[in-house]
Protein backbone atom coordinates (compact mmCIF):
# COMPACT_ATOMS: atom_id res chain seq x y z
CA UNK A 1 0.00 0.00 0.00
CA UNK A 2 1.50 3.34 -1.04
CA UNK A 3 -0.67 6.03 -0.09
CA UNK A 4 -3.34 6.96 2.39
CA UNK A 5 -6.39 6.50 0.30
CA UNK A 6 -5.10 3.12 -0.80
CA UNK A 7 -5.12 2.06 2.95
CA UNK A 8 -9.02 3.56 3.48
CA UNK A 9 -10.11 1.87 0.21
CA UNK A 10 -8.70 -1.69 1.41
CA UNK A 11 -10.00 -0.88 5.10
CA UNK A 12 -13.77 -0.11 3.11
CA UNK A 13 -13.47 -3.29 1.12
CA UNK A 14 -12.84 -5.56 4.47
CA UNK A 15 -15.73 -3.85 6.18
CA UNK A 16 -18.26 -3.74 3.31
CA UNK A 17 -20.82 -1.04 3.38
CA UNK A 18 -18.61 1.73 5.17
CA UNK A 19 -17.54 4.38 3.02
CA UNK A 20 -13.59 5.19 2.64
CA UNK A 21 -13.83 8.57 2.44
CA UNK A 22 -15.73 8.43 5.81
CA UNK A 23 -12.50 6.38 8.06
CA UNK A 24 -10.22 8.15 10.32
CA UNK A 25 -6.79 7.16 9.81
CA UNK A 26 -4.60 7.57 12.79
CA UNK A 27 -0.39 7.44 13.03
CA UNK A 28 0.19 5.85 16.55
CA UNK A 29 3.12 4.31 18.43
CA UNK A 30 1.66 1.45 20.97
CA UNK A 31 3.71 -1.70 21.85
CA UNK A 32 1.86 -5.03 21.22
CA UNK A 33 1.48 -5.34 25.29
CA UNK A 34 -0.43 -2.10 25.64
CA UNK A 35 -3.17 -3.70 22.81
CA UNK A 36 -5.69 -4.03 25.76
CA UNK A 37 -5.78 -0.31 26.30
CA UNK A 38 -7.61 0.62 23.36
CA UNK A 39 -11.34 0.27 22.90
CA UNK A 40 -14.27 1.80 20.96
CA UNK A 41 -14.49 5.29 22.47
CA UNK A 42 -10.86 6.38 23.47
CA UNK A 43 -9.61 9.70 22.46
CA UNK A 44 -7.08 8.30 20.38
CA UNK A 45 -5.57 11.90 20.16
CA UNK A 46 -4.42 12.33 24.27
CA UNK A 47 -4.07 9.16 24.88
CA UNK A 48 -1.77 7.27 22.39
CA UNK A 49 -0.66 10.88 21.29
CA UNK A 50 -2.20 9.61 17.67
CA UNK A 51 -1.47 11.95 14.51
CA UNK A 52 -4.97 11.98 12.27
CA UNK A 53 -3.96 11.26 8.93
CA UNK A 54 -5.59 13.75 6.78
CA UNK A 55 -3.61 13.75 3.36
CA UNK A 56 -5.45 11.35 0.55
CA UNK A 57 -2.05 10.95 -1.51
CA UNK A 58 0.68 11.25 1.26
CA UNK A 59 2.50 8.40 0.00
CA UNK A 60 2.72 5.84 3.78
CA UNK A 61 6.87 6.50 3.36
CA UNK A 62 6.18 10.11 4.38
CA UNK A 63 4.11 9.28 7.01
CA UNK A 64 7.02 7.57 8.85
CA UNK A 65 10.20 8.92 8.94
CA UNK A 66 12.23 5.71 8.96
CA UNK A 67 11.74 1.81 9.82
CA UNK A 68 8.81 1.69 12.59
CA UNK A 69 9.42 -0.15 15.39
CA UNK A 70 8.39 -4.08 14.75
CA UNK A 71 5.81 -5.34 17.34
CA UNK A 72 3.98 -2.16 17.46
CA UNK A 73 0.40 -1.17 16.18
CA UNK A 74 1.23 2.12 13.78
CA UNK A 75 -2.09 2.58 12.30
CA UNK A 76 -5.63 2.95 13.73
CA UNK A 77 -8.65 2.86 11.28
CA UNK A 78 -11.28 4.68 13.25
CA UNK A 79 -15.26 3.97 11.93
CA UNK A 80 -17.36 6.68 11.37
CA UNK A 81 -19.76 7.58 14.78
CA UNK A 82 -23.04 5.90 12.37
CA UNK A 83 -21.57 3.01 11.28
CA UNK A 84 -23.74 0.30 12.78
CA UNK A 85 -22.14 -2.06 15.81
CA UNK A 86 -21.30 -5.72 14.29
CA UNK A 87 -19.04 -8.18 15.60
CA UNK A 88 -15.70 -7.67 14.28
CA UNK A 89 -12.91 -10.29 13.94
CA UNK A 90 -10.22 -9.24 16.08
CA UNK A 91 -7.29 -7.94 14.06
CA UNK A 92 -3.54 -7.96 15.90
CA UNK A 93 -1.66 -7.31 12.84
CA UNK A 94 -1.53 -6.28 9.66
CA UNK A 95 -0.14 -8.65 6.68
CA UNK A 96 3.43 -8.21 6.44
CA UNK A 97 2.69 -7.87 2.50
CA UNK A 98 0.57 -5.97 -0.11
CA UNK A 99 -0.17 -8.79 -2.61
CA UNK A 100 -2.96 -7.87 -4.47
CA UNK A 101 -3.43 -4.52 -3.04
CA UNK A 102 -1.53 -2.50 -5.66
CA UNK A 103 -4.71 -2.75 -7.81
CA UNK A 104 -6.95 -0.93 -5.30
Amino acid sequence: MSTDHQLKRYTEIMLGNTDANSLILWRVNIPENEIHEIYEGINIKEKFKGEELTSNLKPIGQVFKGQPPSEHIHIIVELPATTVKRKMPTITHAPKTNTGLSRL
